[in-house]
């Protein structure tokens, strides 16, 4: 499952709001935009082994659950998409699974798309991102309920360091030429706060993937350039 880096805000407006749900539908899909006439293409890569996409609300309340260490409901898995009544009978079944999935594996991997990074920043040896990633505190939401998830270290991600200068030029030809970037962020979910209806997952790698779904970089979350 893909999702958009600029649909995850901290306001909750209706058109970020109908883009995330619309993006959340498309199970399986990746969304990377068409730019200057080539398609965006899936990561080339395969998924570490150990991590399950969180992609949607209904996984993320399944983690929330899971970590809360409180009862699910199952009508909070559909109360705001506003069809709790069109449900049918299996839905406690399948909360229950998912949430013993979520309390089984704690590795979860974000894909996001339309990632924009800016033109290197020699004084911070990085590139400024354009999307509001790795910010302390910020709230990423993926539909209209309070349930969302928190980064718990995401030190020296954003603007994103590099110093390999080939790294630097490859991706800075991209960026002149208004290309938009793919992202990976592996994590681990290592908590839920009740109070805030947050899941808290703790940053481990991202990696950044050109058009061509070609790796170019890759960091450690919270790790710190020597």
């Amino acid at each position: 499952m893909s999702i958009r880096a600029d649909t995850f805000a901290a306001v909750r407006g209706a058109a970020t709001l109908l883009a995330a749900l619309a993006l959340a539908a498309g199970a399986g899909a990746w969304s990377g935009r068409v730019d200057a006439g080539e398609a965006h293409a899936a990561p080339a890569l395969p998924l570490k082994a150990g991590y399950r996409t969180l992609g949607n609300a209904f996984r993320l309340k399944a983690y929330y659950y899971a970590y809360a260490h409180t009862p699910a409901v199952p009508a909070e898995f559909t109360r705001y998409r506003g069809d709790e009544k069109a449900a049918g009978t299996g839905l406690s079944a399948k909360v229950a699974a998912a949430v013993h999935a979520a309390r089984t594996h704690p590795g979860v991997v974000l894909e996001l798309g339309e990632v924009a990074l800016r033109q290197y920043d020699p004084e911070r040896q990085a590139f400024p991102m354009d999307n509001r990633l790795f910010i302390q505190g910020m709230r990423y939401y993926f539909d209209v309920s309070p349930y969302h998830y928190v980064f718990a270290d995401a030190r020296g991600l954003n603007p994103l360091p590099c110093r390999d200068p080939a790294t630097v030029a490859e991706i800075g030809r991209l960026v002149a030429a208004y290309r938009q970037f793919a992202m990976r962020v592996y994590g681990q979910v290592v908590s839920a706060d009740p109070k805030q209806n947050a899941v808290v997952i703790r940053v481990q790698t991202v990696q950044v993937f050109g058009p061509g779904g070609h790796l170019l970089l890759e960091r450690s979350g919270g790790e710190q350039e020597p």
